[in-house]
């Protein structure tokens, strides 16, 4: 459940090559699939959810991987976002939020990466397309 919550519905339709470079591994389960925005859903349960499972579960990790036509070389890069399910007699609940830094902004309004990260240089984001 926790790496389809990064898509929608039961995370069938996450594209292969969603972040981490060509051909991400499909083993990872949705971790690399981009989130251009911020979302908020009731997610699709395919299994019994335990009856005493409740509460909300808070991760924290990375989110955008893919800027226009720029794309950051692994999954430690992605921009932050916090993730919050949330357990409750109707279901599970996603709901996601991007960390707001200055460079968040900036990149946003560029629709580019301005910055390097750990791994991926700014200018050399182009080449892992």
């Amino acid at each position: 459940m926790l790496g389809g919550c990064a898509v929608s519905g039961n995370g069938a339709g996450a594209p292969r090559d969603a972040g981490s470079g060509a051909g991400a591994p499909l083993f990872l389960g949705g971790l690399t699939a981009n989130l251009a925005e911020e979302q908020r859903y009731a997610a699709t349960l395919t299994r019994t959810m335990p009856r005493d499972l409740r509460g909300t579960l808070y991760r924290n990790g990375p989110g955008i991987f893919k800027r226009g036509a720029a794309r950051i070389a692994t999954l430690l890069d992605g921009d932050g976002m916090v993730i919050a399910s949330r357990f409750t007699d109707a279901g599970i609940e996603f709901q996601n939020r991007f960390v707001q830094t200055p460079r968040f902004a900036e990149e946003t309004a560029a629709g580019t990466f301005l910055y390097d990260t750990w791994t991926t240089s700014a200018e050399r984001s182009l080449d892992w397309l």
